[in-house]
């Protein structure tokens, strides 16, 4: 085991005790030398407090027990990577050198989605990535698991059915893809959980969701309304049954998804673009912005 795990491993621990209280699982200490001077775990939701984060309760205890604000010759460990809040913290307070588990792809600040520390402030923290990232990340995955999980099961969750994989991410002009998809679907998850009914692979859709950086709730049927699968009526029946959400409504681009959202009861929106004419679809929507805006008004 190098130094640097071992004082990741410290970090884990903490980041455990954050998972046992209900919190997001991320935990971080201050070292000084071989020394561990500052803890901390994320608590937003215990304390109520959005400065709760694990960074900044690990770096207040070791100014606390250094009687200074001054971190130089400190490191910091922590099981995700910095937000743009604690790197800045990381910045004022000095520390020399931050070592980081699992990124952050959506408020990481140490090189996902900026790098503070390579801006020209007035200090630049050397960064070590990666440090036991599998199992920082699978702590966080096990949160979050957990929560879709508990979500699903108290039938607390909005959602959104997809049909037609074209309509999501085919590139092709001949399908109905249009600029901007990408960022809508991270705009609605969120807040709707994504469930795609589709006939693709599992190994496909895995791909595809990896690339644009979702969590999305699958279940494939291949062929639906074909020679071995189920019609889609079927399978949305299914999902809607399975899924136990509080509200949902669907979303395709084929006269056939609006018939199965309606046999089901549910709302359905119109997806259909295709090679620059809109489909002969009533209310067919030819934009991200134009879907989005209907969805908020379901």
């Amino acid at each position: 085991m190098t130094r640097d795990e071992k004082f990741m491993r410290s970090a884990l621990e903490l980041a455990r005790q954050a998972l046992s209280l209900g919190e997001v699982p991320v935990g971080a200490v201050v070292v000084l030398g071989e020394r561990i001077i500052g803890s901390g775990f994320n608590s937003r939701e215990t304390d109520k407090n959005s400065l709760c984060h694990a960074e900044i309760k690990a770096i207040n205890d070791a100014c606390k027990n250094l009687n200074g604000w001054r971190l130089n010759n400190c490191e910091l460990f922590v099981t995700l990577e910095p937000c743009p809040m604690c790197a800045g913290a990381v910045i004022n307070s000095r520390i020399k050198r931050v070592i980081y588990g699992a990124s952050d792809k959506k408020a990481g600040s140490c090189g996902s989605v900026t790098d503070l520390f390579a801006l020209p402030y007035n200090h630049k923290p050397q960064t070590v990535r990666g440090v036991l990232e599998n199992e920082c990340s699978d702590i966080l995955s096990e949160f979050f698991s957990q929560l879709r999980l508990s979500a699903v099961q108290a039938g607390s969750e909005n959602g959104i059915f997809f049909f037609a994989e074209g309509t999501l991410w085919n590139d092709s002009p001949q399908h109905y893809m249009y600029p901007g998809i990408k960022e809508l679907l991270q705009k609605l998850h969120e807040n709707y959980r994504i469930l795609v009914v589709s006939i693709m692979s599992s190994e496909e859709l895995d791909d595809i969701i990896q690339a644009h950086g979702l969590d999305i709730y699958i279940d494939c049927r291949r062929s639906y309304g074909m020679s071995e699968g189920l019609a889609k009526t079927d399978v949305l029946r299914m999902l809607i049954k399975r899924s136990r959400l509080k509200r949902a409504f669907c979303t395709g681009s084929a006269d056939t998804d609006r018939q199965a959202a309606q046999t089901c009861g549910l709302p359905f929106v119109y997806a259909a673009y295709s090679s620059g004419k809109v489909r002969s679809c009533d209310a067919a929507i030819t934009s991200p912005a134009e879907l989005l805006q209907k969805i908020t008004l379901l």
